[in-house]
């Protein structure tokens, strides 16, 4: 897979058009974090790279909280009963791809200024699918505002915690790191009724925990669209869908508008 594309040599002028191609000889973006390898991350795209949870917990450790939040800004991309029950010290919590602009593109022009010197870091519980959606949606406002400054961005250095909060937490949790030291995870029966209440959530997951046995709702989503069952965070539940209906033909690939984003480079 092709590095991110970044040319940090601007010239003395930017031409605005319409279609953006790819450069001839991408240029590789100057990664200040030790990112994990491609082949070792376990999501692969152009738009951003994979930190391990040593890494993110080292951040930490280093900086003083002032220190911390001048150079980062760590995202929770769960829902605010996955936050509130447990998160990463210094993260803010965004759980809505359409929030992306007001966090990262202040109406203050002081503020945005400041932000722009800030490096992205999001994770959600497993990082297989909001966060890295968080990441993708941050990389399209990018280059929608620099679109005439092609392949200018404002955020040339986007992260992902690999593997997420749940990774996180078993190998460097801790009452410092962790706040507070607990992980209620998407799927817990006693937020049920508060995953419900996310519309956009809705129509895409599994609200039900993969062990309530209910042979009519099964026999329901086994027919639905033929697409794979969602569990948390974009894990595939194999167990309710046939195997045949697991493939997705490279047609409904192309079509499909989150599948693209996967390779939206920087």
């Amino acid at each position: 897979m092709c590095e991110s594309i970044l040319n940090f040599n601007l010239p003395s002028f930017c031409s605005p058009w319409k279609s953006i191609p790819e450069p001839a000889t991408p240029a590789t973006p100057q990664y200040r974090l030790p990112a994990m390898p491609l082949d070792q991350s376990q999501i692969q795209s152009t738009a951003f790279r994979s930190i391990s949870a040593h890494t993110l917990a080292n951040l930490i450790d280093t900086h003083s909280h002032e220190e911390f939040a001048t150079k980062y800004c760590l995202v929770d991309c769960r829902y605010p009963y996955e936050y509130h029950g447990g998160h990463i010290k210094h993260a803010k919590n965004l759980f809505d791809p359409d929030e992306v602009r007001k966090l990262f593109y202040p109406a203050n022009e002081e503020d945005a200024a400041k932000m722009r010197q800030k490096i992205p870091i999001f994770y959600c519980e497993f990082s297989q699918k909001r966060g890295p959606q968080m990441g993708l949606k941050l990389r399209e406002v990018d280059r929608k505002r620099n679109e005439g400054c092609y392949p200018r961005v404002d955020f040339p250095e986007i992260y992902l915690l690999d593997r997420g909060y749940s990774n996180f937490y078993a190998q460097c949790g801790s009452p410092v790191l962790c706040q507070p030291m607990e992980y209620v995870k998407m799927l817990d029966k006693r937020f049920r009724a508060s995953l419900r209440c996310f519309s956009f959530h809705r129509s895409r997951s599994n609200l039900r925990s993969p062990t309530d046995d209910d042979p009519r709702r099964n026999l329901k989503r086994k027919r639905t669209n033929g697409s794979p069952t969602d569990c948390a965070d974009g894990h595939i539940d194999t167990a309710t869908t046939p195997v045949s209906r697991a493939k997705v033909s490279s047609r409904d690939f192309k079509k499909s508008k989150s599948a693209r984003r996967l390779f939206i480079g920087p």
